[in-house]
C-alpha cells in the first residue's frame, strides 16, 4: 500500500518522492528484471502497489498517478506521471493554494471569543460534574484525616 500524506502546496514535496520512485523502480527492473524498454523511462504506481491512497492533496496526486490510460495505442498503463502533477503545482499552485490572512483584529477576536467559550464549557462541565453533595464531604472528609495525621 502506498498512502500519500496531503498539506496544500507541500504535496509538492510528495509529487517528487514518487517521482524518484517511478524513475528509480524503472531503472531497477530494467537492469534486474529485463523488462522491456519504454519511451517513458517510468513504472508506474499502478504496477508496484495493489492499492494507493492519500489525504487531501495526496488523494488528487494518488488518483491521478493510478488513473488508467484509455488509449488503446498506447503502451503506457497509466494516463498521467508525478511529473504531470508536478507540472501542475508549478503552473497553478499559486492560483489554488492561496494563503489566508487575518488581521490582528480578527485575530484578537477570534483568540477572545475562543477563550470564553472554553472557559464557559469548562465552567459548565466542571459544575455539572464536582459540585455535589458527595464529592464535597469527601473532600472535607480528606483534608480533616490530614490535619490529624499531622
Amino acid at each position: 500500500m502506498l498512502s500519500l500524506d496531503g498539506g496544500g502546496i507541500r504535496g509538492l514535496i510528495t509529487a517528487n518522492v514518487v517521482e524518484y520512485m517511478e524513475r528509480y523502480s524503472y531503472n531497477y527492473t530494467r537492469e534486474k528484471y529485463c523488462i522491456p524498454e519504454r519511451p517513458i523511462e517510468r513504472m508506474s504506481m499502478a504496477e508496484l502497489f495493489d492499492m494507493v491512497s492519500g489525504t487531501s492533496t495526496g488523494s488528487l496526486l494518488a488518483t491521478s498517478i493510478v488513473l488508467p490510460n484509455t488509449d488503446k495505442n498506447s503502451t503506457q498503463i497509466n494516463k498521467f506521471f508525478s511529473t504531470d502533477a508536478i507540472r501542475i503545482y508549478a503552473e497553478l499552485g499559486s492560483k489554488v493554494f492561496q494563503k489566508f490572512e487575518v488581521g490582528y483584529r480578527g485575530l484578537i477576536l477570534g483568540t477572545t471569543i475562543f477563550a470564553i467559550l472554553g472557559a464557559l464549557l469548562g465552567l459548565w462541565i466542571g459544575a455539572s460534574r464536582y459540585h455535589d453533595k458527595e464529592h464535597e464531604d469527601s473532600i472535607k472528609a480528606f483534608k480533616s484525616f490530614i490535619e490529624i495525621r499531622r
